[in-house]
């Protein structure tokens, strides 16, 4: 993995294992390019990431930031990775920067790790499974912000499919 290029957020862990560390300065247009090229080297996979909570960055900033990390998603899933790890780095516990991990319910392999770790706690990693409370409003986040789906309200997933088609009959179009 020596021959391959190198770039300043990825790191060689060892033989077919790289870390990659995503902050606020990465360059992920460039990490992106570089990082395919790891593809068919790597199947261990440790990911960082820790950027600003969102209300302190320009919405362009955060959408952007978001786009990227969709494609950096597409380009982990066509890796044949047995083992894949993330942390998030939370400035304080703070759902917002948790929302650049929704991507992982979107890969195709399903044994990853997440955890999570706030600012004063470093090294009390807190892991997020489909059922915690993270892990269900990230799920939701993947849903709507990843693969653009509407949000579901609470009442609309509760009315049954005989009210809603006659709702929707009713409806003025």
């Amino acid at each position: 993995m020596s021959t391959l290029p190198a770039h300043p957020a990825i790191v060689i862990l060892g033989d077919s294992e790289i870390g990659v560390r995503i902050t606020k300065d990465t360059n992920m247009p460039v990490l992106l390019t570089v990082l395919l090229k790891y593809e068919a080297h790597v199947n261990k996979i440790a990911i960082e990431i820790h950027t600003p909570p969102p209300h302190f960055e320009s919405r362009e900033k955060v959408t952007g930031r978001l786009e990227m990390m969709k494609a950096f998603y597409n380009i982990i899933n066509k890796f044949k990775w047995t083992n894949l790890d993330v942390n998030v780095f939370l400035d304080t516990y703070n759902f917002p920067q948790m929302k650049l991990a929704a991507g992982l319910w979107g890969l195709k392999r399903k044994h990853w790790k997440l955890t999570y770790e706030v600012h004063g706690y470093e090294g009390d990693y807190v892991k997020v499974t489909d059922g915690s409370e993270f892990g269900r409003r990230l799920a939701g986040v993947y849903k709507r912000e990843y693969l653009n789906l509407p949000k579901v309200t609470k009442s609309e997933s509760t009315q049954s499919d005989s009210t809603k088609s006659k709702t929707s009959r009713n409806q003025p179009e």
